[in-house]
This record gives C-alpha cells, structure tokens and sequence, in this order.
C-alpha cells in the first residue's frame, strides 16, 4: 500500500485513477514473471557512455517562463505545454529579442555534451515505471499523460504487459531521473494467443545512448524463442514498431508476413516468384549472383545484378535504357551502343568517339550534326538529309556552290546572300533571292522581265526614265514611270484609270479627256471646263447636268431625255415654259401647272 500511496501523490487524481486497478489487481505481477522471478523490475549492468544534454541556465529559464517543454535540446526542439506542434527554440529566441541567449544557444557546442559511464539499465513491469514513460521526464512523447495524442493506450500496455527500460544512474534505482528509455510491446503467436512474447520498439526516447536497443535484444534472446509468426496486440499504439515479428509463413497473404519468412530464409528460391518486389529484392540482394534477376520486372532489382555483373553482356538487351545505358558506361569502347534505340546512349557513345563514320548514318539530326561540327572537311555533310546540317555547313562555306543546287531554299538563300553577284539568282524560283540579287545589282536591266512586279518596280524606281515600265503588265510599275514622268501623253492611252486620270488631272486643258471612256474622267475635264458645249452630248447624264446647271438659259435642255434636265431648265426660264405642258413626264406637268394655276382653271 506503501506504492499505492506514492503513486497517488505523483499522479493527479484523474491519471491515478486510470491505473488505480491495474495496480489493485497486481495482474502485472503475472506477466513473464519466469524472468521477472516476483519483482516488478530487472537491472541490467550498461558498458558504454551515455551522452547527458546539459541545458545552460539561461535558456532552461526562458523554457519554464514561456510555458514550453524541451522535445530535442540537441536538435533545438521544443513545443508548449498542451499542444503537439513542434517549434524550433533558436526561432523562438530571436523572436522573443533573446540575442544574448539565443548566441549562447547557437555556439553551445554539441548542446553543451558531457558524458556519463557509471550507468544501469533497468527493466520494470511496474504499472507506475510504464505510466510514467513520457511524464515527469526529461523528454516527452504521444504518450505524455497530460497532452500526448495517444495517452489514452498507455492503460492499454499495462493491461497486456508491455514493460519499459530505463538507462538510470547506478545511484537512481528508483527511476527519479531517468536518461532514456525503450517500451517493449507484446506480440502474440498466430496460431497459439498463449504464447507472447516482447519486441523493443525502435525509437528511443531521452538522451543518445549507444548499443541500449542492442542490449534489450540479446536480453530478450537470451530467455524467449520464436515458435511462428506473432502479430502486434492490436490493443497496441505502433511507434515505429512493425506489425508482425517471428518466423512467418511463404504462404501467407499478407506480404509482411512472407517477408519474415523469407529475411529467415535468405536462400529460399520461392522468393524469386513472390508478387512482393521487396521481397525479391532483399532475395536477390543475399543472392547477388542468382542470373534470375536478369528477367526480374522491377528494374531495380536488375540494374543491382548488372552492377555486380559489369561484364554480363545481356545488360545490351534489357529493355530498361537505365540498365543498357550502365553497361556502356562502363564499356565505352562497345560499338553495339550505335544500334541501340536510346539516342542518349548513341549519342554518349559518338561523343567519345568523335571520329567515328557510322554517326553520319544515325537517324538523329543531332548525332549527325555533331559529327560533322568535329569533322568539318568531311563533304558528305551536303548530302545529308536534314536540312539544318547542311546549312550549318554551307553557313561555314559561304562560296560553296552547290549550294545553289540544293532541295532546301533556305540553303539556297543563304548561298545567294553570301554571293549576291552570282547572276543565277535571276532564274532562281524563289522571289527573295531573286530580289536580294537585283538589289546588289540594282543596273542589271534583266530586272526588267522578272516575272514578279516588286522586282521590276525597283529597277524603274532607279530608272525612272526607261520607257518600257510604259508597257509592263503591272500597272503599279506602269503608275511608277508615269509619277516621274507625269508628261507622257502615252499616260492617256493607259489602261489603268488612275494613270490616266492622274495625267489629266495635270493637264486639265486635255480635250483628249472628253473621249475618255470613263466618266469620271471626262466628269472631271468638264468641272474644269463648264462652258464646252460637248458636255451636252455625253451619254453620262451627271456630266450633262453639271453643264447645264451651270448654263441654265441654254434651250438644248428642253430635249435631253433626262427629266431633271428639263425641269431644271422649266424651273430658271418659267418665261419659255409652255413646252413643259407637252412633256412626257408628269411631274414636268405638273409643276407647270403649280407655276400657271390660271391655266389650270381654263
């Protein structure tokens, strides 16, 4: 009672009553008691050093009056009291304006190490060492009592006889300040719940105490045997402990199971056709010479062959690039990498052998081209089929001339450019060469009969006296010779209207204008002369009206058969209007009529 009592005054009312049966019960007290022997715990004597994190003063202050707990003082951690989230204490102190601490903090080497050596591990299946793995310790965990995620299992480990390891001061048997700890979770047999067994996690809670698992495990070895395989107590919280621990079963379903078979028996050649590929890769890795991994799916497991094969020539067949393209690395002088359908790996295998003939047959431009740029006297270049390689090369060869017979017109133009007096430009196909040509050779008078108009307009633009521009078939290039000669009457004979009307227009005084076939023209001559008479006997009848709008006492208007000529001429002379009572068109009448209404009432 003189435990329970004790347990109480450590323990808020609330955590003690979570454990209050357990402890009643003494079913603890059965747990692998063969080992335990009636104690609740075992002490182990602990060879090795144990790192012990010394917090300087200043900063052990700041964490108790900010209300935080220290995670990982080594790795800066801490969080608040309460809550999960992890925060970096270096953060913390320059936000806080910490300067002084927080460069203690960054130059406290190691976190201020020291190290210890007179040390005990101790093993307990104490409700109370187990309740209070994560509490009232130097670190802390899920299964802190107060706020850890997972506090609600901690019950759970007691019930069904997990048991915790302290490394503790040779002079702290009773666990007042511990350094670390490790839980050992029970696992049961398949096949048989009677028989459990432990299993230590592997993390480690507290200070970094070297060989302290390896430790537990041989200790454990040394009293419990597998018998099948055992599966964690799925009453259990799992942190970073696996699910099944034994000797497993190559026919089981769950492949975490046919893996401890198969880490049992490494040879085992069934593991080659499991659907796991992790299983075959560790059976492949404890069998590096078995040729099976060849044809294995998983790439990896066959690029790990090959690397402990390098000579294996099948390596050149796998279908995986990464595989083939490892093996000609290690073999560059292997002239099977210019068949292989990787480009990169032709491609590696040319740039090693610059010289090589076979690249300019490689169906990539790039291989090609490369072989070229190192090989620049080689003359097969004009004959590849990619027209960028050609170009580079006649680029580099400006007065090579069968550059002028060559399919692409790009090279065809960049010879040209590069030679703008060769005069087969001028029966070149294309326009721009044609005209690059003549724009060198702007006297050339072959410019002349260029089927293309832009061409020939700009050898009259230097030649604006040439009369043949009078007889070319654009009239752009015909309106260039009249502009710069605007006096040639042949402008009058010209096809286009606006050559013609651009003469007249210089030369309103043309009666040529008036025979002109289209109006406008004419319409334009007859502004500029209002009084020419011939006007009346144009068929436009805008240009007769002009004439006789602006004559309105010639009586010629009284027999033109357009009736607003008439009218107009009735509306100025209503003295020499009687002819209007006889005209074909009503309203002519009838305006008559509202001039004369006496006449009307007769």
């Amino acid at each position: 009672m003189r435990l329970l009592r004790y347990l109480k005054e450590a323990l808020k009312p609330s955590q003690f009553r979570m454990f209050k049966d357990d402890i009643l019960s003494k079913k603890y007290k059965t747990f692998f008691n063969e080992v335990f022997k009636g104690k609740d715990r075992i002490y182990l004597p602990f060879e090795g050093k144990v790192k012990i994190i010394k917090i300087p003063k200043g900063i052990e202050s700041f964490i108790q009056s900010n209300n935080l707990e220290i995670v990982d003082y080594a790795k800066g951690i801490v969080k608040a009291k309460n809550k999960d989230r992890l925060l970096k204490l270096g953060k913390l102190l320059k936000k806080k304006k910490e300067l002084h601490l927080l460069k203690i903090f960054i130059n406290d080497k190691n976190r201020t190490v020291g190290k210890k050596s007179d040390l005990l591990i101790v093993i307990s299946r104490h409700p109370y060492d187990i309740a209070g793995m994560s509490t009232g310790r130097g670190w802390t965990s899920c299964m802190n009592l107060e706020h850890g995620e997972y506090c609600t299992h901690v019950n759970k480990d007691i019930e069904h006889g997990t048991i915790i390891a302290y490394v503790i001061d040779s002079t702290d048997k009773n666990i007042n300040k511990p350094m670390a700890r490790i839980l050992m979770k029970p696992f049961i047999n398949m096949k048989n719940p009677k028989d459990i067994i432990l299993y230590p996690e592997e993390v480690i809670y507290g200070a970094s105490v070297p060989n302290f698992r390896n430790i537990l495990v041989k200790w454990l070895k040394s009293w419990q045997k597998y018998k099948g395989t055992y599966k964690l107590n799925v009453d259990m919280y799992e942190d970073d402990i696996p699910e099944y621990i034994g000797t497993g079963d190559k026919t089981s379903d769950d492949w975490e199971i046919r893996k401890l078979y198969y880490d049992g028996n490494p040879k085992d050649k069934d593991a080659k056709d499991d659907d796991d590929r992790d299983i075959r890769f560790d059976y492949y890795s404890s069998n590096p010479n078995d040729k099976d991994a060849k044809k294995d799916d998983y790439w990896i497991i066959k690029e790990r062959y090959y690397q402990n094969h390098p000579e294996d020539k099948d390596a050149k067949k796998d279908k995986d690039y990464t595989i083939r393209k490892d093996y000609y690395k290690n073999h560059p002088k292997d002239q099977d990498a210019k068949k292989d359908d990787d480009f990169n790996i032709r491609n590696k295998y040319y740039r090693n052998h610059p010289q090589d003939k076979d690249a300019k047959k490689d169906k990539n431009n790039n291989i090609r081209h490369n072989y070229y740029k190192n090989n620049p006297e080689d003359k097969d270049i004009k004959k590849d089929k990619d027209w960028s390689v050609r170009f580079d090369y006649y680029k580099n060869n400006p007065n090579d001339k069968d550059a002028k017979n060559d399919e692409d017109e790009d090279v065809r133009e960049l010879y040209y450019k590069n030679n703008p007096k060769d005069k087969d430009a001028k029966n070149h196909e294309k326009p721009n060469i044609r005209y690059n040509y003549y724009k060198n050779n702007p006297n050339d008078p072959d410019a002349k009969k260029d089927k293309d108009w832009d061409i020939r307009g700009d050898y009259y633009k230097n030649h604006p006296d040439d009369k043949d521009a009078k007889n070319d078939n654009n009239e752009i290039v015909r309106k260039i010779y009249y502009e710069n000669n605007p006096n040639d009457p042949d402008a009058k004979k010209d096809k286009n209207m606006d050559i013609r009307s651009d003469y007249y227009h210089d030369h309103p005084k043309d009666k040529d204008a008036k025979k002109d076939k289209d109006w406008i023209i004419r319409k334009n001559y007859y502004y500029s002369n209002p009084n020419d008479k011939d006007a009346k006997n144009d068929e436009e009848y805008n240009i007769r009206r002009f004439y006789y709008k602006s004559n309105p006492d010639d009586k010629d208007a009284k027999k033109d058969n357009d009736a607003w000529i008439r009218n107009n001429y009735y509306e100025n002379n209503p003295d020499d209007d009687k002819d209007a009572k006889k005209d074909k068109h009503d309203n002519i009448r009838r305006f008559y009529y509202e001039r004369h209404p006496e006449e009307k009432k007769k």
